[in-house]
C-alpha cells in the first residue's frame, strides 16, 4: 500500500496543515482525519481507529526503531518531491551557555557543518516569512558537493488549493533562505498566509468551549 494506492476517499490521519496540504495537492479525494498522541498512541489508532493510514515523521521512527524490519509495520517514506519537512526536521541540536568558551569550543569540534549549513537556510527561509510554523510551510535543504545550498520551499492554503514552490542554490545558506522567501512573496504567499492563519483563528475559536460554574 502506497499513498496512490490508497483506495478513493481514504481517511489519513494527521494534525499538520502542512502534510495535509501536500497530501491533498497530489491526491484531492482523501478524507484527513486529525491524529494526536506519540508514535505509539498514533499506530495503535492506526489500526483501532477510522484510519487507513497515518502520516508521521520519518525522523522520529527511526530514532524509535520503528523502521526496523521485526515491526512489520507496511509504510512508505514519502519522497520530499512529494512532502517537503517542516523547517529543521530531523535535526539535533545541542545547547549551552553562551558564556561557557571551553564547552563551545568542544561543541564546535564535533558540530556537524554540513548539517548545520542546511538547517541555517531553512531557518532563514521561515524567519523571512513568518517566524512560526502555524501555517503549511515546508523546506529540505541539501549541501551540494560543491558547497553550494540548494533550498526547496513550499507555501500552501490549509487544503492544498494554493501550491506555491519554489528551489533556489547559493553559496551561502542565509541568503539562500532569504531568496527563496522573496520568490514565493513574488508569487502571493503572504496572502496564502494571512488566509490560512484567519482559518486557523476561525477552527480554533469554533472548537473552543467555556465552562463556567454559578454561585
Amino acid at each position: 500500500m502506497t499513498l496512490k494506492k490508497l483506495p478513493l476517499g481514504a481517511k489519513v490521519g494527521t494534525s499538520s496543515l502542512r502534510r495535509q496540504a501536500q497530501l491533498l495537492k497530489v491526491r484531492p479525494d482523501l478524507e484527513i482525519i486529525p491524529i494526536r498522541g506519540n508514535i505509539d498512541t498514533r499506530i495503535k489508532k492506526l489500526y483501532e481507529g477510522p484510519y487507513d493510514a497515518i502520516v508521521l515523521a520519518c525522523a522520529g521512527l527511526t530514532r524509535m526503531g520503528f523502521l526496523e524490519q521485526e515491526t512489520q509495520l507496511n509504510y512508505e517514506v514519502l519522497p520530499a518531491t512529494t512532502c517537503l519537512p517542516s523547517i529543521g526536521q530531523g535535526a539535533l541540536a545541542l545547547e549551552c551557555r553562551k558564556e561557557d568558551a571551553s564547552l563551545l569550543s568542544i561543541l564546535t569540534e564535533i558540530e556537524d557543518k554540513k548539517t548545520r549549513a542546511e538547517v541555517d537556510a531553512e531557518r532563514s527561509f521561515l524567519r523571512m516569512m513568518d517566524g512560526s510554523c502555524t501555517f503549511p510551510i515546508g523546506a529540505y535543504a541539501e549541501q551540494l558537493e560543491t558547497g553550494e545550498v540548494r533550498l526547496a520551499g513550499v507555501i500552501t492554503s490549509y487544503n492544498g488549493t494554493e501550491y506555491l514552490h519554489e528551489t533556489v542554490t547559493d553559496k551561502n545558506p542565509i541568503l539562500a533562505g532569504q531568496l527563496l522567501a522573496n520568490l514565493l512573496k513574488e508569487q502571493g504567499a503572504e496572502r496564502v498566509i494571512q488566509e490560512c492563519q484567519e482559518h486557523v483563528r476561525k477552527t480554533t475559536l469554533h472548537e473552543t468551549t467555556t465552562l463556567s460554574k454559578e454561585d
